[in-house]
């Protein structure tokens, strides 16, 4: 998978991480932008990153599904608006390349709120498709 790509390229745009809290563990000092799931001492807002496994493990081309969920409690939804609309058009405009993967492609698919037990939540989500061709198989076609 492309989490650490993904993840530092989101880390680095400081529109976007300047929309989470910091988080600070053994490795040091970050945005709060996790992969999978947030840290139970994480404080909101943060961001978590989950990629589906991939649709097609056989061909050239590698489909996932990316999702970007942006959570927060009692604030305001401009920020969580904000947040979600940078990173979806920073996404939505760039390729990124893994140790495995050449030329990972962002397509929005989704995106809206999420409603929870406690109105307070606030918890965006955002959908992305991607295709990207698989390292191994480029190396063989050059």
């Amino acid at each position: 998978m492309f989490y650490p790509e993904l993840i530092n390229f989101l880390s680095s745009d400081t529109s976007i991480a300047s929309t989470v809290t910091s988080y600070s563990d053994d490795a040091g000092s970050y945005p709060a932008i996790f992969s999978d799931e947030a840290p139970e001492d994480a404080v909101k807002p943060y961001i978590v990153v989950r990629i589906d496994s991939a649709k097609n493990n056989d061909s050239v081309i590698m489909e996932s599904d990316v999702y970007v969920d942006y959570f927060d409690y009692d604030k305001s939804r401009v920020t969580a608006d904000a947040a979600a609309n940078h990173i979806s058009d920073r996404l939505d405009t760039i390729s990124i390349t893994s140790e495995n993967l050449t030329d990972i492609r962002f397509l929005l698919s989704s995106r809206g709120y999420i409603k929870g037990r406690d109105p307070r939540t606030i918890h965006h989500n955002s959908t992305f498709s991607t295709r990207a061709a698989r390292s191994r198989w480029m190396r063989t076609l050059t």
